[in-house]
């Protein structure tokens, strides 16, 4: 496997095909029968229907625990461990864009639609490119987008006579230094203005409208924890999840979570 494509697996972005499966397993030292029967059912159970796999396959119950605490305490172990690797995961597939790149962004932002498309994809055509400047109503020249693109990394080659762009990393990733933090207060408030124009959607994802929900609440020490843990459950499966158009199906969302405390709405 190339580096690319085993971070791909890892982040969950593309699954290894049955012969891809099993050069990976005849390459790992398993010993004991258990572990040849436990590779093959979390691959099996990624690829096949729910109801398929729960027919096909016989459920992992582990009886080793005497008590309820040891399994929570399992549990909350491999969450900790799944937000770690999905923060790991975050990092290192990364473009970390430096003032200059924010500077530059923050003088052409109106080409931040473009910013957006060329990390969800490996690499786009001129025409797909000129495609999304069109729904997104932007006239920049074919001189501009390449400076654009060139200022934030992306590479325009040239593919049998047709010029490609190739960014490097799949996610864009803004410093929490002074400038970055306004930058990514500009980006959240323009994209919350496009949010807000669009209609409303019930509790579920609809590409042609906008979920939303607004409140304030006490919550007690004791739950901000929990919720907390909740949180970064959330934020970790959203990291790990599908980034890339290259499945049809794909779509692009924008999910903003803000949650500010109001200490002064409280006397005393």
């Amino acid at each position: 496997m190339s580096d690319n494509y085993y971070r791909d697996v890892e982040a969950g972005r593309k699954l290894p095909t049955m012969d891809k499966a099993i050069e990976l397993f005849q390459a790992m030292p398993f010993g004991e029968s258990d572990d040849r029967y436990e590779f093959f059912w979390h691959y099996l159970k990624e690829i096949l229907p729910e109801d398929v796999q729960k027919n096909v396959l016989m459920p992992r119950v582990d009886t080793s625990f005497e008590r309820i605490k040891d399994s929570r305490e399992l549990l909350e172990y491999d969450l900790r461990m799944h937000r770690e690797a999905a923060a790991i995961a975050r990092f290192a597939e990364s473009h970390l864009s430096s003032d200059d790149e924010i500077a530059y962004i923050s003088e052409a932002f109106d080409l931040m639609p473009l910013l957006h498309y060329i990390h969800m994809v490996d690499c786009a055509s001129e025409q797909e490119i000129r495609d999304v400047c069109n729904k997104n109503d932007i006239s920049a020249t074919g001189e501009e987008i390449d400076r654009f693109f060139a200022a934030i990394g992306v590479q325009a080659i040239s593919d049998n006579g047709e010029k490609r762009y190739v960014r490097s990393k799949p996610i864009f990733r803004v410093p929490r230094n002074i400038k970055g933090l306004a930058f990514k207060d500009r980006f959240t408030t323009s994209e919350l203005i496009k949010s807000f124009e669009k209609k409303r959607a019930p509790e579920k994802f609809d590409v042609n409208a906008t979920f939303d929900y607004s409140t304030i609440v006490a919550i007690s020490a004791a739950s901000q924890e929990r919720l907390s843990d909740r949180l970064r459950d959330l934020i970790s499966e959203i990291s790990v999840s599908e980034r890339q158009l290259d499945d049809p199906t794909a779509t692009p969302f924008f999910i903003a979570i803000l949650i500010s405390g109001r200490h002064e709405y409280k006397p005393g």
